[in-house]
């Protein structure tokens, strides 16, 4: 139960179908949410009208990437699946820095809840140390799971190991998304944000 019923519809498709626990301190299983009351309590159905949702290239599916290896400049890594007892910064700091010194940390939060999800993005001081990281969690032994994050690539542009600029395959140069793209996704508004982007339209989320 939550203090506003508006939410209940929104909290059950964000829970719904969540994978949570680690498989070692906590058991790994899936979430299944239902909303329940719903005739006795009409106001538990009520949409709370768009939401805004962020989503980060690393989490989207790429089929048809190339497999291209990394170049020296790559020094952040896309962490998913990460233990259950990482929920604070300091926590993740401590488990990254056995691979190397660290320089900037993003843990990934629930739109709704603000609860952490269990990724995370981890910038090294040095490629070696970003290589050491994903070599020891990128085997099927490991529990959490290393890559190279496609975000710093993006960030990168033309400089990236692509050698083509990602950011305008998808968006205008203000970060607006294509009109093509927002319709392949059936939604009205999309912005692509990064370090390489900085939106200037007033209608773009701050």
């Amino acid at each position: 139960e939550l203090n506003d019923p508006r939410k209940m519809a929104v909290a059950t498709e964000q829970i719904n179908n969540q994978t949570v626990g680690d498989g070692d301190t906590v058991e790994q299983c899936t979430l299944q949410a239902e909303l329940f009351g719903g005739d006795d309590m009409p106001e538990q159905l009520q949409s709370l009208g768009p939401m805004r949702r962020t989503l980060f290239i690393d989490e989207l599916p790429m089929p048809k990437r190339p497999d291209f290896g990394p170049i020296d400049k790559d020094r952040e890594v896309y962490l998913q699946q990460l233990p259950a007892t990482i929920v604070k910064e300091d926590q993740l700091r401590a488990w990254a820095e056995r691979f190397g010194p660290v320089d900037e940390m993003f843990m990934r939060k629930d739109d709704l809840t603000g609860a952490f999800t269990s990724s995370a993005y981890v910038r090294f001081s040095s490629h070696d140390a970003a290589a050491a990281c994903i070599e020891a969690n990128s085997t099927s032994e490991s529990e959490t799971m290393a890559s190279w994050s496609e975000a710093e690539r993006a960030a990168q542009r033309s400089q990236s190991v692509y050698r083509s600029d990602l950011m305008l395959a998808f968006a205008e140069p203000n970060g607006r998304v294509l009109r093509s793209v927002l319709v392949r996704c059936k939604v009205s508004e999309l912005w692509m944000q990064g370090e390489a982007v900085k939106l200037r339209d007033p209608r773009a989320p701050k």
